[in-house]
């Protein structure tokens, strides 16, 4: 065969290879924004935040579990995520304008829905809110009536495992079905997004020995956690009008608390560090996830790694359901132990602050996909 006819030949199949490749690549990169950052890294910036920390500060879903001193946000905004974000003043003409989202769980989604809604409010959005705070809709200044977002929370029926239980932790007998505040969220709301957590108190640190909760029984705890999961995840298989609406199903995991027992504290218990120190590189540390530094980060690490497991199963055993990647806000807020509420409060966020950068990745998913 002769070379110029040997070229013809494996033309095509170069051509298809390229494209191939291509295809790869560009799956590649639209996973690293769907699937949260793989290397999450905060800058330190130079810029004064004040401006937009004031017009944050006047959403009018913030309470006294969000706030924090101005001094203390000021340190918290100077760091930034490093990453691939949406726009938010583009929203009107993009894909995810008109949508319904529906967020269920404890404390932390509660903070989710607070922040997300105040995002749109700092970027100059007009927010209404229902009579009880849990229905916020998102309009645009240039055009007040038409809404381009409307976001459901299931209020303040915290429900950390999803499903209905009787008693209080630490021994709550756990039930068959959905929490009968998420099965209202359903029943009673068209969805297109439902984002979920899947609850901080099955673990032994948030009842047991705080300075050393390994010291818990592991096996029993985490079996717990596994049948809330699998309770969950059954119980919306069998919710006909989430396959019907084709609604997109996300599972936010459980965020590390960053908790150091400190010798000679004031609090025995120790706490979670007030600021950082560290910014001069301009780079925040890796965040170091022993036991022995951050003890109660033990739990949290064994919870999301089965929780990544269990929507993997979910994805085989009930395909007609849209399962979406799990939203990786541990990965994301390790790094900023400086950021949480209190000294002693080393679950919560300030806001504005982490749980903004979580709810934006989130938003990033549905940019991305348009």
């Amino acid at each position: 065969m002769n070379r110029g006819l040997m070229i013809i030949l494996l033309l095509p199949c170069s051509i298809m290879v390229a494209l191939l490749i291509m295809t790869q690549l560009k799956a590649v990169s639209r996973r690293t924004v769907r699937t949260g950052i793989k290397s999450p890294k905060w800058k330190h910036i130079a810029s004064n935040q004040s401006d937009y920390i004031a017009a944050y500060r006047t959403c009018p879903l913030l309470d006294n579990q969000d706030n924090c001193s101005l001094s203390r946000l000021e340190s918290i905004a100077s760091w930034q995520l490093v990453s691939q974000l949406p726009d938010l003043t583009t929203l009107q003409d993009s894909c995810i304008a008109g949508q319904i989202i529906g967020i269920s769980g404890d404390s932390l989604s509660r903070q989710s829905f607070h922040s997300i809604v105040c995002l749109f409010h700092a970027y100059g959005f007009i927010v209404s809110l229902s009579d009880s705070d849990t229905t916020a809709t998102i309009s645009s200044n240039t055009i007040p009536s038409k809404t381009l977002l409307t976001f459901h929370w299931t209020s303040n029926h915290l429900n950390p495992y999803l499903i209905g239980f009787d008693g209080q932790r630490p021994s709550p007998t756990l039930k068959k079905g959905l929490h009968p505040s998420l099965q209202s969220l359903l029943s009673n709301h068209r969805l297109d997004h439902l984002l979920l957590n899947t609850g901080l108190w099955l673990d032994p640190s948030s009842f047991l020995d705080r300075i050393n909760p390994t010291t818990g029984s592991p096996e029993t705890w985490l079996t717990e956690y596994e049948k809330t999961i699998t309770e969950t995840i059954n119980a919306l298989s069998t919710t006909n009008t989430l396959a019907s609406q084709k609604t997109k199903i996300t599972f936010r995991n459980t965020p590390f608390r960053h908790f150091k027992t400190v010798q000679d504290s004031s609090n025995p218990l120790g706490g979670c560090p007030k600021s950082r120190d560290d910014w001069s590189e301009g780079w925040g540390p890796n965040f170091n996830s022993s036991v022995t530094d951050y003890p109660l980060s033990y739990a949290e690490i064994q919870q999301n790694v089965r929780l990544e497991e269990f929507i993997h199963e979910a994805r085989r055993e009930h395909p007609e359901l849209q399962w979406q990647d799990v939203l990786d806000a541990a990965f994301i807020a390790e790094n900023r132990e400086d950021a949480h509420t209190s000294f002693t409060d080393c679950s919560h966020y300030c806001l504005p602050g982490v749980p903004d950068a979580w709810n934006m990745i989130w938003l990033a998913r549905y940019w991305d996909s348009c």
